[in-house]
């Protein structure tokens, strides 16, 4: 081996394992610092600049300045007051390492009025920069990671560009370009992606990257200067005063720093701001800094003076007067805008952009090529598998049969089939040669039947002989029958093709059943919102169920706020929502429906009144089960979408899914919105005890969320047909505006914040030749929450703090101060065993689990006096089960569907329990019970286009967490609360009416009862002393009618209209507290809503492949009232009736993965509110872009 080939193999090795090591740190670098890198004019664009009126007078002068903005917040350390010119807005910036705080207010250069405030760490660049640097871990280690992989990152480019040198002028010019055709394979265009574009970048990329190492490590820091010949010292140095002049002693009104601002602008006429700084001691001197182009900072002058008379101040560090620097002094002075591209303007920034960008992909392109190599040589190895050798064939025989004809036989015996059968495997694909997962086999006239598995392979076992109908359908595809003929013994293979139905493929569909074949035959009220259609629009999940029949979904101020859904008149907890069959509450709290990407699911299953055992746990009226998207294939799935509010929504989700079964994937998203809408407000002004009626912008409103996940897995094993594991981490952050109404004082510091690191995984095998399926999902999660509502100011809605007057509680949302630190620990587990032990009959058992532990600490919250206990402390305990069995047939060559199941539920409770009156005995109490549920679903199919179907259940809450436990704050625990109970009835009709291939109309009837008893509510305290706490108490009665009706008069125009009227009265009162609300409806609930829809497309004249839909939603909602009837109608405790617009369309490239959408929302501008008459954003713009490859 010639020494330059041994120079290869270890820079080879070395390249990998530390590419392995580092790659998805460096991936986390690079895609942040290329988000970072237009944060500034990303920021002007979106939030403008603060900019006032000039005045024919002075400024207010420093000293001012920091005595207005420290009336903000009074308790943290001013860093310096920002200059600009004279239509700037002044700025005083906030600044301290430990607790980290870094906030700016904004004034009026002028009269000194106050402007608004900034977060510097928060909002989307702030989650960049904590990602860029910590890695969104602790400072203390996340800062270290990113250190150290950087510095492997240089030993990479190093090793890269080794093996990168080519060994001859022939393979040179390879290394130089993309020689790709239409026959090169992903590998070599893999390879090509990560070795000629890492080649362009290297050094760029060396130099970004080493820009980042001299921040990082002050050796290197310092190494680089005085390699550069520096002799100074390399920091950033405030000398002291050199005047003995007390400043205290002096008997001039006019403090020496008011007097800088003229010196400063007579000195430095062409400046674009001045920066004071204040002196952190008596005797440290002032330091400012001039900056003369915006966003650049090496060029700036660093001026020191005395803080008695302004003497200018020589400093012996690095960062004096620019004309001063010394070379090596310029070197570390523009070390920082070389690292953001700033030093080259706005095209040093593109650069710096893209290199950003393609070192992000480097580690991915580099694990793929590592992956198929390694694949690859796996491949040609096991060409012979001992296995198959005659030795272990012997091993694996019982009685002389191989282990599968061995189990075969028994499975025949037991079933009673005669062993004189044949076997009918197969596959079923489409024509592009994709299996189809889930298409349905069956023989005609008899019970065999069986479901394709995730590649589209199937097996009949057992066939007797004779003659066959054997019909294959599938959902978007034409149902075939074909005649086969079984002979004894033998094994027959059949592969088949399926062709797409024309019908369907421009359908935006809402269906009456899940994906499966299954799903859609159970006689179940459910509704199925597939939104691969719908990913493209600017539309979020909260919008598309607000679009369905029975169901409202209530915000409280727009993305990521709290929500409350209603289905068929229950509301609240009584309607759970489930992501995958797991309920969200116990996934941690920071995924919601709200602020869930629409990208990241497959499709929304509504189930109205009565759910399947697999997917229900103790749903009292229905649920809403989101859907993730499943790796059937390889995909890459990004959008971006930008919204008026400074809303930024960027998702991403990808799969690689390889021929061996294994895929990985890589999903995220990232949410934002400062949720500034205007709206209408009474307004206190406490001076004068009066309230006045203005127009604000919502002011302390911002909503920040995010997930990262990461998965393994793998496909058709013998030991799993499916085997994923998941890890991520998510977290949300949300400032609190107000309660659950919108009252006169408005809260302007409450916040609340959330934090989840996850674990999943989900199993699936078949056995007996697929007659025998079990399903295993399990997941664990740490939650870390954070409330904070601790302030004594008050707040009016223009944003202004009272100076006169505080808030007596020192709170702005709870009844008591809090700063409570919870850590929650939850852990799920659900297991589901189907049997179908013929084609038309199968059982199904179903078990769910779930255990939480929640704890935490308030270090200013409530106690109970006599032992002094923080009831935070002490451990809440949680346990619950859900045993679930379930019958299902067809009868009649499937006229009739019959489904009956039962549940039983157990659940048992521990945690502190104290006397409503605070200070009496405290004790930990245990409290366990038991009850059961049922229920039957029935369907007829009259015709194949006509339908009837009813069902009913006696269905069971019990209560959750924050009910039993309270939040020790305003709510205190109540271990004596029963399960809710419901018993729910529904009865309804499918009709579909098919003029040709494309044009279609359908009706969806549907009519509800609901009886519910034991209702849980908040009974609020005796006195202000007294907290609350949750008793069962309503007896509740609804009834309603849903109407849906779909129409395609065109092939290319799609019509959809629902509405639903209900009537939900209160019928009894448990306590007999409220008896006068007996008969009157149920306030805060519309008894009637209508949503109607329009959807047109066409391709475009001007481009072939281009496609343009157009699309519109209107609804509309009668007025109804919050409180029960017989109480004073006003303004307040009414909503009126409401109209709402949205339009919109969307541009998809057809055969390019680019599609964009454009949406309207509110388009006429109308006053719309939500729970308890939140008001609704007015008129907003969404623009969305997406790239989507398969």
């Amino acid at each position: 081996m010639t020494k330059k080939s041994r120079l290869k193999r270890i820079a080879g090795t070395v390249h990998l394992y530390l590419g392995l090591a580092s790659g998805v740190v460096v991936f986390v670098i690079a895609i942040t610092g290329c988000c970072w890198v237009f944060q500034e004019e990303i920021l002007h664009l979106t939030e403008g600049e603060r900019t006032i009126l000039k005045e024919d007078r002075a400024f207010i002068s420093p000293g001012k300045a920091k005595e207005l903005a420290q009336e903000v917040f009074p308790d943290r350390h001013i860093h310096g007051t920002v200059y600009g010119h004279e239509t700037d807005a002044l700025e005083v910036i906030f600044y301290q390492a430990e607790p980290e705080f870094y906030q700016s207010v904004f004034l009026n250069p002028y009269n000194g009025a106050f402007m608004g405030v900034k977060d510097h760490r928060s909002g989307f660049f702030g989650f960049v920069l904590d990602g860029h640097l910590n890695l969104w871990l602790p400072k203390a280690i996340g800062s270290q990671i990113t250190a150290y992989a950087t510095m492997l990152f240089v030993v990479m480019l190093v090793t890269g560009i080794i093996l990168w040198w080519p060994k001859n002028k022939k393979t040179r010019k390879q290394r130089f370009k993309f020689d790709w055709r239409s026959t090169t394979k992903w590998r070599r265009k893999n390879f090509d992606l990560h070795s000629v574009t890492g080649f362009y970048v290297a050094v760029f990329a060396l130099v970004l990257a080493f820009s980042g190492l001299i921040m990082a490590f002050d050796w290197i820091y310092f190494v680089t200067y005085k390699s550069w010949g520096g002799d100074k010292a390399p920091q950033f140095i405030i000398p002291d005063n050199t005047a003995l002049t007390d400043l205290n002693e002096s008997k001039d009104a006019i403090r020496p720093i008011d007097k800088l601002l003229p010196l400063l602008a007579l000195k430095h006429p062409d400046y674009k701001s001045f920066e004071v700084h204040y002196p952190a001691s008596d005797s440290s001197s002032i330091y400012v800094e001039v900056s003369y182009q915006k966003g650049v900072y090496y060029s700036s002058d660093y001026l020191f003076y005395d803080q008695n008379t302004l003497e200018e101040i020589e400093t012996p560090g690095i960062y004096g007067e620019y004309k001063n620097a010394t070379l090596a002094d310029k070197v570390i002075r523009m070390n920082y805008d070389i690292h953001v591209g700033a030093i080259g303007g706005i095209f040093g920034k593109i650069l710096a952009f893209i290199i950003s960008l393609v070192t992000a992909s480097l580690p991915v392109t580099g694990f793929l090529l590592w992956w198929g190599r390694r694949y690859k040589k796996r491949s040609k190895r096991d060409v012979y598998r001992p296995e198959m050798s005659p030795d272990n064939q012997k091993a694996k025989t019982v009685l002389g049969l191989s282990i599968k004809q061995f189990f075969t036989i028994i499975f025949l015996l037991v079933s009673g089939t005669s062993v004189s059968a044949a076997d009918l495997k197969g596959s079923i694909i489409d024509e592009k040669g994709n299996g189809v997962p889930g298409a349905t086999i069956r023989l005609l006239n008899t019970d065999y039947g069986a479901a394709a598995d995730v590649r589209g392979n199937f097996v009949l076992v057992g066939i007797p002989e004779g003659s066959y109908t054997l019909e294959l359908s599938a959902v978007g595809f034409e149902t075939q029958q074909n005649q086969i003929k079984v002979n004894n013994n033998k094994l027959i293979a059949l592969n088949f093709i399926l062709k797409e139905e024309v019908a369907t493929l421009s359908e935006v569909v809402i269906r009456g059943k899940s994906e499966s074949q299954e799903l859609s035959e159970l006689p179940l009220q459910v509704a199925s919102i597939d939104l691969k259609k719908l990913q493209v629009e600017s539309a979020g999940i909260v919008s598309i169920l607000d679009r369905s029949s029975g169901v409202r979904v209530r915000q409280s101020g727009g993305l990521g706020s709290d929500i409350n859904v209603q289905l068929n008149g229950l509301t609240g907890r009584a309607v759970r929502q489930y992501y995958d069959g797991i309920p969200l509450e116990l996934l941690g709290g920071s995924v919601q429906l709200n602020n869930l990407p629409v990208n990241s699911v497959d499709r929304i299953d509504i189930y109205k009144g009565v759910m399947p055992i697999d997917i229900g746990t103790d749903a009292l009226a229905g649920g809403i089960n989101v859907v993730p998207k499943k790796a059937f294939s390889s995909y890459l799935d990004a959008s971006y979408e930008i919204a008026s509010f400074n809303t930024h929504i960027a998702t991403f989700s990808g799969v690689k899914v390889f021929d061996n079964g294994v895929h990985v994937g890589l999903s995220g998203f990232f949410n934002y919105s400062d949720n500034n809408y205007e709206m209408n407000v009474r307004n206190l002004i406490p001076e004068q005890s009066r309230e006045e009626e203005i127009t604000v912008e919502r002011f302390h409103n911002a909503h920040q969320s995010s997930q990262l996940q990461v998965q393994l897995g793998l496909k058709d094993k013998n030991w799993a047909d499916e085997l994923t594991l998941y890890t991520g981490f998510n977290q949300r952050t949300d400032e609190i505006q107000h309660g659950i109404r919108v009252a006169s004082i408005p809260a302007g510091e409450a916040a609340s914040s959330n934090r989840s690191l996850f674990q999943s995984v989900r199993y699936k095998k078949s056995f007996l030749n697929d007659a025998l399926r079990i399903d295993y999902f399990g997941n664990l999660n740490f939650t870390f929450t954070n409330i904070d509502d601790s302030t004594t100011n008050l707040y009016n809605w223009r944003g202004e703090i009272n100076p006169n007057i505080s808030l007596n509680g020192g709170s702005e949302i709870l009844s008591n101060p809090s700063l409570r630190e919870g850590e929650n620990l939850s852990t799920t587990h659900r297991l589901t065993v189907t049997y179908p032990f013929s084609y038309h009959h199968t059982l199904k058992l179903s078990n769910f689990y779930a255990h939480q532990k929640i704890e935490g600490e308030d270090p200013i919250g409530i106690r109970i006096t006599e032992d002094n206990i923080d009831p935070n402390t002490v451990p809440s305990l949680l346990n619950k089960n859900i045993l679930g069995l379930s019958y299902e047939s067809t009868w009649l060559n499937e006229k009739i569907s019959t489904l009956v199941y039962g549940k039983f539920y157990y659940y048992d409770n521990q945690s502190i329990q104290f006397n409503q009156r605070r200070g009496l005995t405290v004790f930990e109490s245990t409290v366990s019970g038991n009850d059961y549920g049922y229920g039957a679903g029935f369907k007829y199919n009259l015709t194949p286009d006509l339908f009837l179907r009813a069902s009913y259940e006696r269905a069971i809450r019990i209560p959750d967490e924050f009910e039993i436990f309270g939040n020790f704050v305003t709510i205190a625990p109540n271990f004596n609360l029963e399960p809710e109970q419901s018993n729910n009835l529904n009865i309804g009709g499918y009709y579909k009416l098919n003029f040709d291939a494309y044009r279609m109309v359908s009706i969806d009837l549907s009519w509800f009862l609901r009886d519910q008893s034991n209702l849980v509510r908040l009974q609020a305290g005796r006195n202000e002393n007294d907290p609350s706490f949750f008793i069962n108490e309503d007896e509740v009665d609804a009834k309603g009618v849903e109407l849906t009706i779909k129409a395609k008069p065109h092939r290319n125009l799609l019509l959809d209209a629902n509405l639903t009227y209900q009537d939900i009265v209160i019928a009894g009162d448990k306590n007999a507290t409220n008896t006068n609300g007996v008969g009157n409806p149920v306030p805060n609930i519309p008894t009637f809503f209508f949503n109607f829809s329009t959807r047109y497309s066409f391709n475009t004249p001007w481009k072939s492949g281009h496609r343009i839909t157009v699309f519109g939603y209107y609804a509309f909602v009668k007025e109804f009232s919050l409180i029960l009837e017989g109480g004073t109608t006003n303004s307040d405790n009414a909503i009126p009736q409401q109209q709402q617009l949205d339009a919109g369309l969307t541009y998809a490239l057809t055969n390019t993965p680019w599609s964009f959408s454009g949406q309207v929302n509110n388009l006429t501008d109308n006053e719309v509110f939500d729970n308890f008459r939140i008001p609704k954003p007015g008129r907003n713009l969404h623009f969305k872009i997406r790239y989507l490859l398969h």
